[in-house]
C-alpha cells in the first residue's frame, strides 16, 4: 500500500502528511481497499451467524470499581459478547481462523482487560438498529425514546465504525473511538479538487449509511448536481467506481487505510465531512458498559497499547493518521460526543469558568509582589485537568459558603425541605466548583459530583485537649461552618446523646482552625487532608484525633445537568490516578504519598 507515493513501510519515518496534500495533486492511492469498513458495513446479509470464542488470558489491569462491577456481571454471563460485521478493518478472519481487523483485536485488547472471554457474532450491519424486525427513523426521523435494538437480546457490545446519526441516538450509546472524516474516492487520475468537481458525475454510497446522509446534505442540498446512487447494503461500491459503472464513492478514513491488495486504480482525494468520530456502541439501558469502555479506551490510548494495535494493524502511526484526518490529537481522552460537544463550547465561549475555595490545600494566592503560580493541590489538579483538555483558565477565589449562597446567604430551607430547590448564585456564573466539597443529598438537587478521594473527620482540639469520644465534648465550644457536613456530624452526636453543645459559627474551614489556635474556641471537626495541610503552621497549638472511623467522598462538582463537563472530569481523574499525575501532586502538596494517607484513614486497607 502506498500513501502520496510513499510505502507504508518508510512512511512511518517521514514527518506526518496532511489532508492538505490531496488539494495539491497529490491522491492517496488505495491498493487494498475491497469491503472496508465503514458506519455503512460491507457484510452480505445472507451471511450466516458465526460465533468465534477467544481464549480468556490473564489480566493484570488495576480495574476501577466500576469496572470490577461491569467484568463481574460480563463473566456470569458467560465473557464479552460482541456484534460485528464481517469487514475490513473491522472484523476478519484470517487463513487459519484467527481474529484479525483492527476493531476486533481492540475490542479482544478490551474484554483481556476485563479478564473475561469474548463471543462474537457476525450479523449484517442493519440488524445492529433493529427494532422489532423493522428499521425506525432511517431515513431521518429520530427513532422513538426507549428503543432497543433487539441485537441487545443477545449482545452486550456492536463493534465496528459507527458515527453519530440523529435517527440512531435514541437507539444506542455511542462511545467514540478514532476521529475520522468521509473521504471521497475516486479513479486514480480522476481525482477532484473541490466539491463542485464532481457536478456531472454519478457517485454510489450503501443505503441508510453515514455516507447517504452526507452526499444528501453536503452535494443535493447544496445544489451541486451529483446522480447518487444507493445500493444495499454488502455491495462493492469499491469494484463499481474501479469498473466505471460509478464516478466516485464515500468511506470513512478510519477503514479507507486498511491494508489490503483487492483492488488498485483508487485514490482518496477531498474530504466530503467535517471532523466526526466513529465508535462503538452499547444499549441506551447500559450506560455502565458505556462508561467502562470509555475508561478502557482513555487507558489504552494513554499507555500506548491503542497506538500499538492501529500502527501494527493499518502500518501507520496513530500520529500519522491524526494528521491525515486534522486532528490535533492533544487529549488522551475518549470522550462521547456530547462530551466534546460541551468542552468546544467551552472553548468557544473564552474558557472554563472556575469558582475555587481560597483556603489552604485548596488554592493559596502567591504572596503580593511575588511571581509564580498560586499552591494548593486542587489548584495543581485543575491546572492539569485544564491543560489536558486545551481550556484556558477564569478562577475566582472565593470563600465556603459562596458555593451555596443566594443573595448572600444559604437558604434555610435548603437543608430541611427536600422539596425546595435554588441556584446558588454562584452557580449562574461558575462552569466548575473547585473545593473539598462533600455530596450531600441537599446539594445535590442542583449539583452535580465529581469524587476526588476519601476522607474522614478528625478534631482539631487545643494543645493538651484529647477528645476519646463525642461524649467530653460536652461543655466545650466549638467552631463549625453552617450548612456543611460537619455541622450534620454534630446534629447527629447530639441527637445521639439527649444534648446541646455549645457551638461559634465561622465562615470558613481555616476560619475554624484559627478559632483554636488563638483560643477562642476549643475544636473544630475538620477533614483529614484539610488537616494535614493545616498542621504544619500550627505545630504545638493545636492537636489532631480522630473523630469518625466513617469514610466519606470529597468532590469537585458542576451544575447537575452538566453531564457533558462532569463526563469529561469524572474519566480525567480516573486518567490521573492511573498515569501518576494525582499521586505526584498529592505527594507534593501534602508531604505523604497518597497510598500512606489511605492507609492513614483505613489501616487495615
Amino acid at each position: 500500500m502506498f500513501l502520496d507515493g510513499i510505502p507504508v513501510e518508510t512512511r512511518a519515518r517521514l514527518p506526518a502528511v496532511g489532508l492538505a496534500c490531496a488539494r495539491s495533486g497529490l491522491a492517496f492511492v488505495l491498493s487494498g481497499i475491497l469491503g472496508m469498513g465503514s458506519c455503512g458495513g460491507g457484510v452480505d446479509a445472507t451471511l450466516p451467524e458465526q460465533h468465534v470464542a477467544v481464549p480468556k488470558q490473564a489480566n493484570a489491569a488495576i480495574l476501577s470499581d466500576r469496572a470490577k462491577s461491569v467484568s463481574e456481571r460480563l463473566a456470569a454471563a458467560g465473557g464479552l459478547r460482541i456484534a460485528t460485521t464481517e469487514t475490513v478493518g473491522i472484523y476478519e478472519r484470517g487463513p487459519d481462523g484467527s481474529l484479525d481487523g483492527f476493531q476486533a483485536l481492540l475490542a479482544r485488547r478490551f474484554a483481556d482487560w476485563l479478564g473475561v472471554p469474548m463471543n462474537v457474532e457476525v450479523v449484517d450491519f442493519e440488524s445492529f438498529f433493529t427494532v422489532d424486525g423493522e428499521l425506525p427513523g432511517a431515513r431521518g426521523a429520530a427513532a422513538r425514546a426507549g428503543s432497543r435494538p433487539d441485537i441487545f437480546d443477545r449482545v452486550d457490545l456492536i463493534v465496528h465504525s459507527l458515527t453519530d446519526l440523529p435517527w440512531r441516538r435514541n437507539l444506542i450509546l455511542l462511545v467514540p473511538v478514532l476521529p475520522n472524516r468521509i473521504m471521497i474516492i475516486t479513479r486514480k487520475g480522476e481525482e477532484v479538487d473541490s466539491l463542485e468537481d464532481l457536478a456531472g458525475r454519478r457517485l454510489v454510497v450503501m443505503a441508510t449509511t453515514s455516507y447517504e446522509s452526507v452526499a444528501r446534505t453536503e452535494l443535493l442540498d447544496r445544489g451541486i448536481p451529483v446522480q447518487v446512487d444507493t445500493v444495499p447494503f454488502g455491495s462493492d461500491v469499491y469494484e463499481a467506481v474501479r469498473r466505471g459503472s460509478s464516478d466516485a464513492t464515500l468511506r470513512d478514513s478510519d477503514t479507507a487505510i486498511a491494508p489490503a491488495n483487492r483492488k488498485s486504480g483508487l485514490s482518496i482525494s477531498w474530504p466530503i465531512s467535517g471532523l466526526e468520530w466513529t465508535g462503538w456502541a452499547t444499549a441506551p439501558d447500559d450506560p455502565e458498559l458505556a462508561a467502562v469502555l470509555q475508561e478502557f479506551l482513555s487507558k489504552s490510548k494513554m499507555d500506548g497499547s491503542f497506538g500499538r494495535i492501529f500502527e501494527s494493524y493499518f502500518g501507520m502511526s496513530l500520529a500519522d493518521y491524526y494528521s491525515l484526518v486534522r486532528y490535533d490529537g492533544t487529549t488522551r481522552l475518549s470522550l462521547t460526543i456530547p462530551q466534546m460537544e460541551r468542552i468546544e463550547a467551552i472553548r468557544a465561549s473564552g474558557g472554563l469558568r472556575v469558582a475555587i475555595d481560597e483556603a489552604p490545600s485548596v488554592y493559596e494566592p502567591a504572596p503580593a509582589g511575588a511571581s509564580g503560580t498560586p499552591g494548593g493541590f486542587h489548584y495543581a489538579l485543575l491546572e492539569r485537568f485544564a491543560r489536558e483538555l486545551r481550556l484556558e483558565l477564569k478562577v475566582t477565589p472565593v470563600r465556603f459558603e459562596e458555593f451555596f449562597a443566594l443573595d448572600g446567604a444559604i437558604p434555610e430551607r435548603a437543608i430541611s425541605d427536600p422539596s425546595y430547590h435554588y441556584v446558588p448564585d454562584l452557580l449562574r456564573v461558575s462552569d466548575l466548583y473547585v473545593g473539598p466539597l462533600s455530596p450531600l443529598d441537599w446539594r445535590k438537587r442542583f449539583l452535580r459530583f465529581s469524587e476526588l478521594f476519601p476522607t474522614s473527620l478528625v478534631y482539631v482540639a487545643r494543645a493538651g485537649l484529647e477528645i476519646k469520644d463525642p461524649g467530653a465534648l460536652e461543655g466545650l465550644d466549638i467552631a463549625l461552618i453552617p450548612g456543611t457536613s460537619h455541622e450534620a456530624w454534630f446534629l447527629e452526636r447530639e441527637e445521639e446523646l439527649g444534648t446541646r453543645f455549645r457551638t461559634v459559627r465561622v465562615g470558613t474551614a481555616e476560619g475554624a482552625v484559627l478559632a483554636v489556635v488563638e483560643g477562642k474556641v476549643d475544636l473544630t471537626l475538620a477533614d483529614a487532608s484539610f488537616a494535614l495541610a493545616v498542621v504544619q503552621g500550627v505545630a504545638g497549638r493545636a492537636q489532631l484525633s480522630p473523630a469518625s472511623s466513617e469514610l466519606e467522598p470529597l468532590a469537585w462538582a458542576v451544575a447537575r445537568e452538566d453531564d457533558g463537563l462532569g463526563g469529561a472530569l469524572d474519566l480525567w481523574i480516573e486518567m490521573a490516578k492511573t498515569d501518576g499525575t494525582f499521586e505526584s501532586l498529592w505527594t507534593t502538596c501534602y508531604g505523604i504519598q497518597f497510598t500512606e494517607y489511605l492507609s492513614m484513614l483505613d489501616p487495615e486497607r
